[in-house]
C-alpha cells in the first residue's frame, strides 16, 4: 500500500534509499519531495545530482551514474524528475539502476498522476516492493476543510469553522492557493494569537485577487448603489477587462441565488448565507439583499450579466459598460426591477 503524504514523517524515521513520489496534488508532491530530501540528507546523502527524464532520456545513463564510484567518496542522492506518469519501461530502468548502485547511493523519483489501471499493473506492484512509494491522491472538496484546518494548526493558527470554510471557498479546491492564503494569514497575524476570522479571510482574498468584483458585490448587497457605481467606474479606469469583472460577479450572484432560494424556504439569513457559501462580512451584507429581492430577480440579474459579458466579447465594450452600470443600480435596489431587460425576466 503506498504511503500517504501525511504518513511521511513516520516513514522517514528509518528512511530507505529508494523513493518514488507521485500523484495528483502538485503541492503535496513537492512538499513530500522536500521532506524526503531532508531525511536522506540527514542520513548522510549530502551530494545531490538532478536529472530530467523527458521522452529522449537515456535510461542507461542513470544506471551508469549509479554504478560509478564517487570521486570524493560521498554518499550521493540521484534525483530524477519525470514530466508525467511512470510506465513499465521507466519502472524497470529505475529498479535496475538502483540495484546497480551500492550503499553509497540513494534514488528519489518525482512523477505525476497515475490512473487506477497503471496502479494495478504487475510492474507497479514490483516497484512498490522495491521502493518506498508515496502517492498524493487528490484532496476531495469535502476533505479540503480538514486539510486546511490541519495546515493552520501546523502554522500555529487558530480558526473557527467559518474561517476554514472561507479559505476553502476562496481557494476553490486548489491546495496551493489555500496554502498561500494560510501563509499570508500567518504573516498578517504576527505575534497576535487571536483566532483567524472569516472576515479577515475574505478581506485577504480580495487583496490577493487580480481584480476585485467582490468589493463591488459587497456594495450591491448592502444596497449602496453609488458605491457600486464608483467601484465599477474605478475598475474601468484601471483598465480591467470587462469579462474579468462579469466572471467574478457571476460567481457571487450564483451564490446569492442559492442563498435567496434557501431564504425563501426558511426566512433564516444566517442559514441561507451558509447554503449559498457566503461567509464573513459579505454574509452580513447579503442579509440586506435577501430581504429586498426574490430568487427570480436574482436569476434575471445573472442572465443579464451573461448578456453583458457576451456583448463585451463581441466588440461592444462601450455599450456593455453602460449596461453594467445600470446593472449595478438595479442589483443594488436603487433602480426598480422594471429596468431588467424583459426578455430575461422570469419572475
Amino acid at each position: 500500500m503506498p504511503i500517504r503524504p501525511d504518513q511521511l514523517e513516520s516513514a522517514l524515521r528509518k528512511p530507505g534509499r529508494f523513493w518514488v513520489i507521485a500523484g495528483d496534488e502538485p503541492l503535496l508532491i513537492e512538499e513530500g519531495a522536500d521532506a524526503i530530501r531532508a531525511g536522506l540528507r540527514a542520513a548522510g546523502y549530502g551530494a545531490r545530482e538532478q536529472m530530467h527524464a523527458d521522452a529522449a532520456f537515456d535510461w542507461s545513463r542513470l544506471s551508469a551514474e549509479c554504478a560509478s564510484p564517487s570521486l570524493f567518496a560521498e554518499q550521493r542522492l540521484f534525483e530524477l524528475r519525470l514530466p508525467g506518469a511512470l510506465d513499465a519501461k521507466a519502472a524497470q530502468a529505475l529498479m535496475e539502476a538502483f540495484e546497480s548502485g551500492g550503499e553509497d547511493i540513494a534514488l528519489l523519483v518525482i512523477a505525476g498522476s497515475h490512473d487506477s489501471r497503471a496502479r494495478k499493473t504487475k510492474w507497479f506492484g514490483q516497484l512498490e516492493k522495491t521502493a518506498q512509494l508515496v502517492y498524493a491522491w487528490k484532496v476531495a472538496s469535502e476533505e479540503a476543510p480538514g486539510w486546511i484546518r490541519n495546515r493552520m494548526q501546523q502554522r500555529g493558527l487558530r480558526a473557527d469553522g467559518e474561517a476554514v470554510e472561507a479559505i476553502a471557498a476562496c481557494s476553490e479546491g486548489h491546495l496551493l492557493a489555500a496554502a498561500q492564503m494560510i501563509d499570508q494569514l500567518k504573516a498578517l497575524q504576527g505575534a497576535d494569537a487571536a483566532p483567524v476570522t472569516a472576515e479577515t479571510v475574505w478581506d485577504l482574498g480580495a487583496d490577493m485577487a487580480r481584480f476585485d468584483p467582490f468589493s463591488l458585490m459587497d456594495r450591491v448587497f448592502a444596497g449602496d448603489a453609488s458605491g457600486a457605481l464608483r467601484a465599477a467606474r474605478q475598475l474601468r479606469r484601471d483598465g480591467t477587462e470587462l469579462p474579468a469583472i462579469t466572471g467574478g460577479l457571476a460567481y457571487v450572484v450564483r451564490q446569492w441565488h442559492a442563498a435567496q432560494r434557501a431564504y425563501a424556504r426558511s426566512g433564516d439569513v444566517r442559514a441561507a448565507a451558509k447554503s449559498g457559501g457566503v461567509f464573513g462580512a459579505r454574509a452580513r451584507h447579503l442579509g440586506t439583499a435577501l430581504r429586498r429581492s426574490r430568487a427570480g430577480q436574482v436569476q434575471a440579474l445573472l442572465r443579464w450579466l451573461a448578456e453583458i459579458d457576451s456583448a463585451a466579447k463581441q466588440g461592444q465594450a462601450h455599450a456593455a459598460w453602460d449596461d453594467l452600470l445600470t446593472w449595478c443600480g438595479v442589483a443594488s435596489g436603487a433602480v426598480p426591477p422594471g429596468f431588467l431587460p424583459r426578455a430575461l425576466c422570469k419572475i
